[in-house]
């Protein structure tokens, strides 16, 4: 892909379309895949918004509250994620679309130079990121891949969810990892980022939740494990950058391996 762009159709009020793509050798992205805003458009999706106000749509992170409405909340897979973002919702219409979804299967090296994107739209109260999940024999490159919430002035969207299975390596490259909250005073929180290496049994990679040091004027802004997160087996947990991670009454994260909470 040499400073090209693939993306996907965008979707309304159903899940209808995602980049799905297999490559049968090596794959180079040096322009982008971006499917910023092509997921659920505002107001509608999973982790939309309530009340009158509502805010922020949630996916991988919950939505930023825009007072007095209750943002989105958390979905998907941790491990496996291929949901689109949910779009935010806000009574005077300014809302933003969430991001798409893709799915990469790459049977060698994949070298990320650009950007894989499925950012949420930024408006009044914006979108949640979405989801890029990538299967490949190993990973390199200096670019970036991401699901970032939309930026917001009164309701960010939550972070997305990304998820990077390597196949026959145990090398992340120098590929940045995002799956940030949109938004400042009222900021979205962190979505997920799942990183598993070769000879790691499935359900046995690292689970990173990264909020960037963004803190929320408003209580909502979590990484919400609940009924609607699948997935929830996982080797490492590792909370940084002021995230938080809430665990759900009746739910649970299993963590086979260490848990560290480096979050202040």
């Amino acid at each position: 892909l040499p400073n090209g762009i693939i993306t996907h159709s965008s979707n309304t009020s159903s899940e209808a379309n995602m980049l799905f793509l297999t490559v049968g050798s090596n794959l180079t992205v040096d322009g982008a895949i971006n499917v910023d805003g092509r997921g659920y458009l505002g107001g509608n999706g999973p982790g939309k918004a309530a009340g009158s106000y509502a805010g922020g749509a949630g996916h991988g992170g919950r939505g930023g509250q825009h007072d007095p409405g209750t943002p989105g909340t958390t979905y998907g897979s941790i491990t496996s994620p291929t949901n689109i973002g949910s779009g935010g919702l806000n009574a005077s219409g300014s809302t933003g679309a969430g991001g798409g979804a893709v799915r990469l299967i790459v049977s060698g090296t994949t070298t990320v130079d650009g950007a894989v994107s499925a950012d949420g739209v930024p408006a009044y109260c914006s979108g949640s990121g979405g989801s890029v999940f990538l299967t490949t024999d190993a990973l390199a490159g200096g670019g970036v891949i991401r699901a970032n919430g939309g930026a917001a002035t009164a309701g960010g969207g939550g972070g997305g969810r990304i998820a990077v299975v390597l196949t026959n390596s145990t090398d992340l490259g120098g590929i940045a990892f995002q799956a940030l909250g949109g938004g400042s005073t009222k900021a979205g929180a962190a979505g997920t980022v799942y990183l598993a290496r070769t000879g790691q049994a499935p359900g046995c990679g690292t689970l990173i939740v990264d909020a960037s040091n963004k803190v929320s004027a408003t209580a909502y802004p979590v990484t919400l494990i609940n009924s609607n997160v699948m997935d929830t087996v996982v080797g490492t947990v590792v909370i940084t950058n002021k995230a938080i991670l809430v665990i759900d009454t009746n739910q649970s994260l299993t963590v086979n391996g260490s848990w560290s909470n480096a979050a202040s």
